[in-house]
């Protein structure tokens, strides 16, 4: 899926799972258990605020977001 990735690297102590430390570092984990990704909350903040405010739905919200990375990405290789 296009979309803004950015591959980070957290160090994670013996003393406490990987979820608790995503959510130290202010992302949430893509699962319980050994998750290898996290949503920053800044973009679950957002997400939350279009929807309830918009009343539009995840999936309207997501085409948004990726026709509005590509559009950035259109311009930016013609320049």
């Amino acid at each position: 899926m296009p979309g803004n990735h950015h591959l980070k690297y957290v160090q994670v102590c013996d003393c406490e799972s990987v979820s608790v430390t995503l959510l130290k570092c202010q992302f949430w984990p893509g699962s319980p258990a050994n998750p290898t990704t996290g949503f920053s909350f800044k973009l679950i903040v957002f997400v939350e605020k279009v929807f309830l405010h918009y009343q539009v739905s995840l999936l309207n919200i997501l085409e948004v977001m990726t026709s509005t990375h590509n559009l950035i990405l259109n311009y930016n290789q013609n320049m």
